[in-house]
Formats: structure tokens, C-alpha cells, sequence
């Protein structure tokens, strides 16, 4: 409830001028029974919390150093492309709500082992995967890689769109889900284009730890 995880060039310009102030909104999708066969469909989404809050922006502190000298334009690399928001209040959410867990790092050890298990999905607003004029849905890969820098390249059927930034990337492993990484977006060549996630890992918690954040919080992203 004090805590969000994106990508850090969603993030560069308020850290290049040292804003601090964030407008949160949530919401969740409403269902219906449809009435020729009564199977659950998806009709929209409802936002239900929306509040303006200062809170502050973490990166990694040589990216922070890079975005000081030259700006909102730093160039930021596929593996350092994630940041912490630490809310200066908790959000005020039903008790029932269900906050993402960032992946346990032995549990990641295990899926980059049995990748073929794992289920990987973002929030997309592409409109191959489930034809429908409702921009927030889930979004399955089905053809990914893991880089050795700490990100994944997709060339899923489901492909990110400008606004996906900073989205979440979840995974489902025996059971559990958990969010592994974030958006970054779209990477090129003359030859092709791919999406781009930096993974969370490691690098969540050496940001917090860099940034000396409060043992309550980085116990959320260093497990």
C-alpha cells in the first residue's frame, strides 16, 4: 500500500526536476453473466480510488547521477530501466485488496530452470490478444527470452503499445503469481523489433539498498 514499481524513464522527468507529487488511481473490472449461455464476460473497468500524493521517486543512484547532469533525456539501458515510488502515505484500500508480490529470488532461480511452467502476462493495450475496446485487460507471452542483462525480449503474439510503460509483467509458477518485472517498450533494428522488460530480480532490492529505504519497505521488493 506505500509502494510502486515501474520503469524509470516513466519516471525521468519528475527525478530530473525533482518533482515529488503523483496522482494514483486503481480500479477493477466489472463482470456480467451473460444471458444466452450465463458465462462470465467482461464488460469494463471501474475506477474505484484516486488521490493526489507526494511521494518519492528511486532509481538507481547512477542512473539519478546520469539524470542530474543531462536530463530527462539520460539514456537509460534495458536492465536499469526500474524504479521504486514510495507513496508518503498508504493508499486506503479495502483489507481484501490484492497487492502484487515482487518474486522471491530463490522462486526466480527456479523459473529461469523451468521456464516451460511458467505462464508470463502484462497489462496490454494490443488488441490482437482479445478483441474488445476495453484497453485494460491481461496479455499472455508466448514467445519470450531472457537476456543475460536482466531483461526479457518478447516476440509474443501480444505486443506492448505506447502507454504499456512501466505496466507490470507477472508470472504464474505452481500456483502462485507474482510480478517479475515491467514494461519498458519497443526495441528495433533494420531486421525486426521486440519488446523490452527489464526483470525485477535482483535490481529492485539493489535500489532500495542504495537508496536506503526503511527495512519495511525493502523487505517488500528484496524477499
Amino acid at each position: 500500500p506505500q509502494v510502486l514499481i515501474t520503469a524509470a524513464h516513466c519516471i525521468a522527468e519528475s527525478l530530473a526536476l525533482s518533482k515529488n507529487q503523483i496522482h494514483v488511481e486503481a480500479g477493477a473490472y466489472k463482470f456480467v453473466n451473460r444471458k444466452s449461455d450465463g458465462k462470465q464476460i467482461r464488460i469494463g473497468y471501474v475506477p474505484f480510488y484516486k488521490k493526489d500524493l507526494t511521494a518519492r521517486f528511486v532509481v538507481s543512484k547512477n542512473l539519478q547521477k546520469r539524470l542530474s547532469n543531462d536530463g530527462p533525456r539520460a539514456q537509460i539501458t534495458p536492465s536499469e530501466d526500474v524504479a521504486l515510488i514510495v507513496l508518503n502515505e498508504k493508499l486506503e484500500f479495502d483489507v481484501n485488496f490484492n497487492f502484487a508480490n515482487v518474486v522471491p529470488q530463490k522462486i526466480w532461480s527456479e523459473i529461469k530452470d523451468h521456464l516451460s511452467a511458467a505462464q508470463f502476462f502484462i497489462v496490454s493495450v494490443n488488441y490482437w490478444e482479445t478483441s474488445s475496446t476495453d484497453y485494460k485487460r491481461s496479455a499472455r507471452l508466448n514467445s519470450f527470452s531472457l537476456k543475460s542483462g536482466g531483461w526479457i525480449e518478447s516476440l509474443s503474439t501480444s505486443r506492448v503499445e505506447e502507454g504499456d510503460s512501466g505496466s507490470p509483467v507477472y508470472i504464474t509458477y505452481q500456483g502462485h503469481t507474482y510480478i517479475v518485472g515491467v514494461v519498458k517498450g519497443l526495441a528495433s533494428n533494420i531486421f525486426s523489433n521486440w519488446d523490452v522488460m527489464p526483470i525485477l530480480s535482483s535490481k529492485a532490492c539493489d535500489i532500495a539498498h542504495e537508496n536506503t529505504l526503511t527495512a519495511e519497505i525493502s523487505s517488500l521488493v528484496c524477499r
